[in-house]
Order: C-alpha cells, then structure tokens, then sequence
C-alpha cells in the first residue's frame, strides 16, 4: 500500500476509464506509479490499490492526498455556501481524509495564481496573486466543516505535482492542507 492517495482518479489499467497521471520532478515528467486511487465511480475496476468509499481507505496510512479533477474550485474561489458535490468532495476531505492522513499529512490542491472570484455576475473580474483570498476561503469551509483540524498554505512549488499529459510541463501553484 502507498502512502498517496489520488483522489476522483481511477487507478489506469486496460478497462480504466481514466488515463494516467505523471509526475514532474527532475524538470521531466515520469508515469506516475506506486500510489493508490480513491473514486466512487462504479466503472472503476476493482484491483488493489483502487479504493470506492473512503472507509475502505485504512487509518492513518497515508501521507498525502491528491485530489485530481475534483469539484474543489467553488469553494477555493469563493462561492458560498457550498453545495452538492462540491460541499460533498469538501467534508470527504477535511473529515475522511483528516481520518485516513498520519500526523502531519498534506492534501495538496492544484490552483491558479490568478483566480476568478466566485460567483462572477456581470464583467468578470480576475484577482491577481490571489493566494491570500484562496487561504481565506479554504479557512472558512475549514471553519464550518472541521474546526481547528487544519493548517492552510499556499506555495508556489511543491515536491509532488502532477500532470495528466506526458509533455506537459505543470507550472501551477499548489494549495496545502496539513493535518494538525
């Protein structure tokens, strides 16, 4: 078992409906390898090191979780309240995740420097080096669904980030949630 857990991303493999991740280090990307996968979908495969619930995922086992193409961005731009799979991918990670990370565990949530503030009505508006509001907003959510669990930071670089394109080169920053 791995110590990181992808989360909303099925383990690859030929009936995978997901294609593969990578990992950018060393200025290269390389297949990512040697990690489990939590999603829900029923078209993920049953092989090991794919989880569908999170109760299956044992308890403190893993150092980092990485969400991938999760519905995290409503709340990390500032939408509020949260809703629907958004509210849901939330309290998963600040409860079930807080459950499942060791001491001082990490989420790490990819993001963009420069954010359109949610909900935009009219003229969008973008707000530039936005790492200040991104924290706030994830501070509050943290606030209403898991009070004093966690500690929130922004970084421009991390040692694990990754891309779904073997070329790509992924220059995003990154926002981290350790587990207090």
């Amino acid at each position: 078992m791995s110590n990181i857990l992808i989360i909303g991303h099925c383990k690859p493999g030929p009936e995978s409906p997901h294609k593969p991740l990578y990992e950018f280090k060393d200025d290269a990307n390389y297949l990512l390898q040697g990690v489990d996968y939590l999603d829900t979908m029923p078209k993920c495969p049953q092989q090991e090191g794919q989880f569908h619930v999170w109760d299956d995922v044992p308890r403190n086992s893993k150092d980092i979780l990485y969400p991938w193409n999760c519905p995290l961005y409503l709340g990390v731009y500032g939408a509020f309240p949260l809703y629907q799979d958004g509210k849901q991918i939330w309290l998963n990670l600040l409860i079930d995740g807080y459950e499942v990370l060791k001491p001082g565990g990490r989420v790490i949530i990819p993001t963009s420097k420069d954010i359109t503030p949610l909900p935009q009505r009219g003229k969008l508006q973008i707000l530039k080096d936005s790492a200040q509001q991104q924290i706030r907003n994830v501070e509050r959510i943290i606030a209403d669904f898991a009070p004093g669990k966690w500690c929130v930071k922004y970084m421009d670089k991390t040692v694990f980030i990754l891309s779904d394109k073997p070329h790509r080169i992924p220059k995003y920053p990154v926002l981290i949630l350790e587990k207090i």
